[in-house]
């Protein structure tokens, strides 16, 4: 089975902003916030990819680490996020 980490993004310029993610998933439980930006995914930059291209690389076996490198505007360095990837389910709200 494959799985995300439950956020919803979208593309703000050349970068990728965390809109909002879902309650009780890996990225909530994780502390990634809504305002949040994506700039590596397992080491790779994310800067100038689409939404999709995105999505593919955050996807993977459910159970697997997913390194996430996030900037958020209160700080000063980025920030780095390990969700664990899971099978998606029904049911979740967002977190705004």
């Amino acid at each position: 089975k494959f799985g995300g980490v439950g956020i919803e993004i979208s593309k703000e310029g050349s970068l990728i902003k965390v809109i909002s993610p879902i309650d009780d998933t890996p990225a909530h439980k994780a502390g990634i916030k809504p305002e949040d930006y994506i700039t590596h995914v397992n080491g790779e930059s994310v800067v100038g990819l689409s939404v999709m291209d995105t999505v593919k690389k955050i996807r993977g076996e459910a159970g697997t680490d997913v390194e996430l490198v996030i900037v958020r505007k209160e700080t000063a360095q980025p920030l780095t996020f390990h969700p664990v990837s899971k099978a998606p389910s029904s049911g979740h709200k967002r977190h705004r």
